[in-house]
């Protein structure tokens, strides 16, 4: 890609039929959204599974929108977004997945001026590539949960992880498991919990004893 930065690329946004050309490799079943996702490769469905189960992540679906950005010699790229993000404090993102990620991290001017109207329009830029999936835990940690979607949160379950809280905000993950105990299989049960939104930990960082979880403050019935 060629951008001449002596002047800043002319971004606009529309409307596209989303590709068709060739069909999706799969379909990712989302229980957060109740929608099914089709995805080309596996960078796509690593993307959709972290939304998942990432307790930031309040909702998202396909983005069915397109950024064209113009250089002065009037070549056109184009970047298309994979999802819109809506995290659970408010905040709205677009996340460009693979090689539209990279096309937008590539060149400065490219990545100001794409900001800019993401900013107008009040969204953060989001980014998924090989890179950051390989160096960071949350796909290894997405995994780990998403074997406990389909699993029930109970109303056991559901009064033990609250009784453990007790009045704390947090509590590091060997303490969360101690208090649990083994008659609930504490692990378990804490997957469970972060799969259904009740609880929340830093999907990208390290799963480890000393992981803080935090006891999201919503209201969960017992059905």
């Amino acid at each position: 890609m060629k951008i001449n930065v002596g002047q800043s690329p002319k971004p606009a946004m529309y409307k596209r039929v989303p590709n068709r050309d060739r069909d999706p490799r799969g379909h990712f079943p989302s229980t957060k959204t109740g929608t099914s996702f089709p995805y080309w490769c596996e960078l796509d469905r690593a993307a959709l599974l972290i939304a998942e189960v990432d307790s930031t992540v309040a909702h998202f679906e396909r983005c069915d929108e397109c950024f064209a950005v113009i250089n002065e010699n009037g070549d056109r790229f184009e970047f298309e977004p994979f999802l819109t993000l809506v995290k659970a404090d408010g905040r709205r993102g677009m996340l460009f997945c693979g090689n539209a990620a990279l096309a937008v991290n590539f060149d400065p001017a490219v990545k100001r001026s794409v900001d800019a109207i993401l900013r107008k329009r009040q969204f953060d830029i989001e980014s998924v590539t090989n890179k950051s999936v390989t160096e960071s835990p949350a796909l290894d940690n997405a995994n780990l949960i998403d074997r406990y979607r389909r699993t029930r949160l109970t109303a056991d379950m559901l009064d033990e992880i609250r009784a453990a809280f007790g009045n704390q905000i947090s509590m590091p993950l060997f303490l969360l498991e101690r208090a649990l105990g083994e008659r609930l299989a504490g692990s378990s049960t804490i997957c469970t919990g972060v799969a259904s939104g009740l609880l929340h930990f830093d999907i990208n960082e390290p799963l480890e004893a000393d992981t803080p979880f935090s006891l999201v403050k919503k209201e969960f019935g017992h059905a």
